[in-house]
């Protein structure tokens, strides 16, 4: 959409209060989710309902009504967004609203597959713990940068010797058919698709493994892929410029998207 949503009001996104309020988003003190939309739906909604609010009290900030949350995002479900982002944080000293859409990845990008680079930044903010999703992400926005800088998708990174996740993803290791992704006490986020993908493969008989990853464990890894709201279950091909696996989207890790978006429609009641 053209319009971004704010405290009730909508506002053209290239007027100049949309954008210096996008533009300072991540400065705020607040908390905010990406989600998917499909079907006039919020896939997970009350998942991620439930962690903004967590993300608002560890910043202080005092969690709308949900009533309010949900009506905020109403018209861009109506009118067919798919990506989401939606933020809370303190302005002008009360809690504020800010919704917008989100851009996803066409069908080419997941028969190309990303790239990353791999980072050793120094130091990882994890203060708040891997169940909130604050507004404070400089640390991130940095590592994106990064990626950008070097012509990639993602930067994934290391902290104390052991793989975390990317600027913007959690991460998924396939090895001899056999699935891992960093454990929560590697520092990573508990993302809702993390969480989301791991029951899916449990629940296809497969039994996914939350372990402590290194380098090492990342670059034997037979396929990658990458999760978050926007992207759902994306391969990773090139990985510091060399090919992962042999450089294309992996049998496995598109059966764990084919089962994944599945569930997408399932769960929005598509199908």
């Amino acid at each position: 959409m053209d319009t971004v949503y704010f405290n009730g009001s909508w506002l053209p996104r290239e007027s100049s209060k949309a954008r210096a309020l996008l533009n300072k988003l991540f400065s705020f003190r607040g908390a905010f989710e990406t989600m998917r939309g499909c079907g006039g739906k919020v896939y997970l909604l009350e998942r991620h309902l439930n962690r903004l609010t967590k993300g608002c009290v560890a910043a202080g900030v005092r969690p709308p009504d949900r009533s309010l949350l949900k009506k905020s995002l109403s018209s861009f479900l109506a009118a067919g967004e798919t990506g989401l982002r939606l933020a809370v944080f303190s302005y002008q000293g009360k809690p504020a609203i800010l919704v917008s859409s989100r851009q996803r990845p066409d069908e080419a990008a997941y028969a190309k597959g990303f790239t990353a680079v791999l980072l050793k930044p120094a130091g990882h903010p994890n203060s708040a713990g891997p169940h909130v999703k604050s507004l404070q992400r400089a640390f991130y926005t940095r590592l994106a940068r990064q990626a950008r800088q070097k012509g990639s998708d993602e930067a994934l990174f290391l902290s104390k010797g052991l793989l975390v996740e990317g600027s913007r993803t959690n991460i998924f290791l396939i090895k001899d058919a056999k699935v891992f992704t960093p454990a929560l006490s590697s520092g990573c986020l508990e993302g809702i698709t993390r969480k989301r993908v791991l029951d899916l493969l449990k629940g296809a008989g497969l039994k996914p493994q939350e372990a402590r990853l290194k380098k090492e464990d990342l670059f034997s890894s037979d396929e990658i892929f990458l999760t978050n709201a926007l992207i759902g279950v994306m391969p990773l091909t090139r990985l510091c410029g060399k090919a992962v696996g042999r450089g294309r989207p992996g049998r496995l890790t598109l059966s764990v998207r084919k089962v994944y978006e599945n569930d997408v429609e399932k769960t929005c009641a598509i199908l």
